[in-house]
């Protein structure tokens, strides 16, 4: 929603799934990712920025602005090696600043691509299980990471 004519006050809400495999460098052991909770759901995220708009015409506009973030979900991991699982409960939170290229389809539907520098602070809870179940860790810990974003895509709905 715009509060003048070129500064946008934009609360977004993210809806992510993340599936993955890797394969160790050092060893022959294949990890693998489901960022899902155990019921299946993705996880969720909300996001609140303020943007500053420069008109490019014909619709497009750049934009650049802070926004401050709330992400929370469950990963599970799964070794090839030992049948082990870990699974880790998160909250992340962020603090950013956004740079990227608005084309308006209506006068309240747009498209947006945008490039971003972030810093996190990720609150954890991790537990490991060896194959039968038994848990061999469990531990709660903090993390703190400047990250940059190179492409987030999305639709914005303007009321």
């Amino acid at each position: 929603m715009f509060i003048t004519d070129s500064i946008a006050l934009k609360p977004a809400l993210f809806v992510m799934m993340l599936e993955e495999k890797n394969k160790s460098k050092i060893s022959d052991v294949t990890y693998t990712t489901e960022g899902r909770n155990e019921h299946g759901s993705p996880d969720y995220g909300i996001r609140l920025a303020v943007d500053y708009y420069l008109p490019m015409g014909r619709n497009i506009y750049m934009y650049a602005g802070p926004s401050l973030g709330l992400l929370t979900g469950k990963y599970k991991w799964s070794r090839s090696n030992d049948s082990a699982e870990e699974t880790a409960d998160y909250t992340e939170f962020i603090l950013g600043a956004r740079l990227g290229a608005q084309y308006m389809i209506t006068e309240r539907f747009g498209i947006f691509a945008d490039v971003g520098l972030f810093y996190s602070i990720i609150k954890r809870d991790v537990q490991e299980k060896n194959a039968s179940g038994s848990v061999t860790y469990d531990h709660s810990y903090d993390t703190s990471i400047l990250k940059t974003m190179t492409s987030g895509l999305g639709v914005v709905f303007y009321f």
